[in-house]
C-alpha cells in the first residue's frame, strides 16, 4: 500500500517491505538505533561518514551498506560533497533474518557494482514494493534478493589492490601528474594504462584526477582564508573562472558558496 510521501507496506512470503526511496540530491541524517527491520541503502555519488558504535567509514562514490538492529549507526554527508544520491529499501520477517543466517546481508560496507543496471534494478523493486499485486511482491522479493547475491558473489571475489594500481592512484594524485611517465614507469603502455585503470575503477585517469584535485582544493577553501584565485593556482589552474565551472560541476556549488556553506 502506497502512501504520499512514497512510504508503503507490502507483504508476501515471509517479507514485509516497509519502506524506500530513491533521492538524487540527499542530504539527510541518521543517527539511531535500528529496532525490528533491516535496511539495504545504496550511495552512486557524493560522499558520507558512516558509523557502526565507534567502527567510523569514510566513504565516497559507489557503496552500498546495511543499517541492522543492534549497533548505534550513523551517517551523514561528508565534506566536500554537496550531496549524495541515495537509495534504500527496508524490510523485516523471516526470510531477512535467513538471508543474514546464510551471509547474503553484509554488516559492513561495501563498494556498489560498477553497473548501471544496478541501480536501475533498485529503482524497479521500488515500483515492484508499490504494487498491490500479489506477484509483483514476489517478484520484488525474487529481486532484492538477486541484488543481495550480486553483493555477496562481490564480497567473495574481492581481491587486494594489485601494486600497478596502488602506484598509478598514487602518481596521478598529484596535479603535475604526467601519464606517459607513469606508465613508463609501471612498464606499459599509455593506452593499456588507460584500459586497466578504467576497468579497475570504473572512471578515466583524467576524471579520477580531476575529482581529487577539486576535493583537495575544497579542503583548502574550508581550512583557509586564501583567496579563491590562489586556491585555484595551487591546484594548476591559471583561469580561476575555469576552476570555478569544474569545481561547481563536481561539488554541486560555486567555490564561494562552498566556503560560505562551511563557514
Amino acid at each position: 500500500m502506497s502512501s504520499r510521501d512514497g512510504t508503503f507496506c507490502s507483504v508476501s512470503d515471509g517479507l514485509t517491505f516497509l519502506h524506500g526511496s530513491h533521492t538524487p540530491c540527499c542530504t539527510a541524517v541518521v543517527d539511531k538505533h535500528f529496532e525490528g527491520y533491516v535496511t539495504l541503502q545504496l550511495m552512486t555519488r557524493g560522499a558520507i561518514d558512516l558509523s557502526y558504535d565507534h567502527v567510523h567509514h569514510a566513504l565516497a562514490g559507489r557503496w552500498c551498506w546495511t543499517a541492522f538492529p543492534g549497533p548505534h549507526i550513523r551517517f551523514r554527508l561528508a565534506d566536500p560533497a554537496a550531496s549524495w544520491d541515495h537509495r534504500y529499501v527496508a524490510m523485516h520477517g523471516p526470510l531477512v533474518s535467513r538471508w543474514f543466517t546464510e551471509g547474503l546481508i553484509a554488516r559492513t560496507p561495501q563498494p556498489a557494482p560498477n553497473d548501471p543496471r544496478f541501480e536501475s534494478d533498485f529503482d524497479e523493486l521500488h515500483g515492484l514494493m508499490r504494487s498491490s499485486e500479489r506477484w509483483a511482491r514476489r517478484r520484488a522479493i525474487n529481486l532484492l534478493e538477486r541484488l543481495l547475491l550480486e553483493l555477496a558473489q562481490a564480497r567473495t571475489d574481492h581481491q587486494p589492490m594489485p601494486p600497478w594500481l596502488e602506484a598509478a592512484l598514487s602518481a596521478v594524485d598529484r596535479p603535475d601528474y604526467d601519464i606517459s611517465a607513469v606508465a613508463q614507469r609501471l612498464g606499459m603502455g599509455v593506452s593499456t594504462l588507460r584500459r586497466r585503470f578504467q576497468l579497475a575503477t570504473g572512471e578515466s585517469i583524467h576524471a579520477y584526477a580531476l575529482g581529487r584535485r577539486l576535493m583537495l582544493a575544497a579542503q583548502r577553501l574550508r581550512d583557509s582564508d586564501l583567496p579563491v584565485a590562489i586556491i585555484a593556482e595551487e591546484f594548476g589552474y591559471e583561469d580561476v573562472s575555469y576552476f570555478t565551472r569544474q569545481f561547481r560541476a563536481r561539488i554541486g556549488m560555486a567555490p564561494g558558496a562552498y566556503r560560505r556553506s562551511r563557514a
